[in-house]
């Protein structure tokens, strides 16, 4: 009788540890994700020094629904901006500025499967793939006299599979970390100028990609409800 209560308290107690990715249970957050970069180059006398500044920020919130133990279906989206800007000069060694704005978009389905680890199942690894539309709008605008200001406008699909680590300060909350993900993204985009003898056109491009490291560094945060 002994052992069978301390069996039975074993397997609770086990229950109730992962009783965050139990089957039933809600998650509701998100991730968050900043980089910035400054990049200066000291040339000769006879030629300015140059400094280059990139800033990128992006929100993904998430809604996921358990659908068995460790197995979760949801959806999300990703919003994400860019900023570069760069020193422009004319002949006479004039100094202006070119600045290069990003906005991107993506909305879609997502399945995730996590593997806990440990006796009490505190920590553990995750495997999310997303896919659904996406959308993107690149912005130029300088201020050197005689350059033009350009747009580039594409929509398309995309699809990823992105790993990452999560850990449980309590049963329901988990702190999560990725450093980027497995692609494939396919986008169609215009491109336009305030140039009146710029022609505007058209470009497909597709393609898969792998982009792991910290500038990819996103912390998310997730709240684990019970039905």
């Amino acid at each position: 009788m002994k052992n069978f209560v301390f069996a039975a308290a074993l397997l609770l107690a086990a229950g109730a540890a992962q009783a965050q990715t139990s089957a039933g249970t809600i998650m509701v957050g998100g991730s968050l994700g900043f980089s910035s970069r400054t990049t200066e180059t000291d040339f000769s006398s006879t030629q300015p020094d140059t400094e280059v500044k990139s800033r990128s920020f992006s929100i993904a919130p998430q809604v996921g629904y358990f659908l068995s133990d460790n197995l979760a279906v949801g959806l999300f989206a990703d919003l994400s901006n860019q900023k570069r800007t760069s020193p422009l000069f004319d002949g006479r060694g004039v100094e202006f500025k070119a600045e290069e704005t990003t906005r991107q978009t993506q909305v879609g389905p997502f399945v995730r499967y996590y593997h806990l680890v440990g006796d009490e199942g505190k920590a553990g690894f995750f495997g999310q793939l997303a896919g659904g539309l996406q959308s993107r709008k690149t912005e130029y605008d300088t201020s050197r006299p005689g350059d033009f200001d350009e747009r580039i406008e594409g929509n398309g699909g995309f699809a990823n599979l992105t790993p990452g680590f999560v850990y449980f300060p309590t049963e329901k909350f988990g702190v999560e970390l990725t450093l980027g993900n497995f692609g494939f993204s396919s986008l169609k985009s215009d491109y336009t100028s305030d140039n009146p003898n710029f022609r505007p056109y058209e470009v497909k491009e597709s393609g898969v990609n792998a982009n792991f490291g910290l500038r990819n560094l996103s912390v998310g945060a997730f709240f684990y409800l019970g039905l």
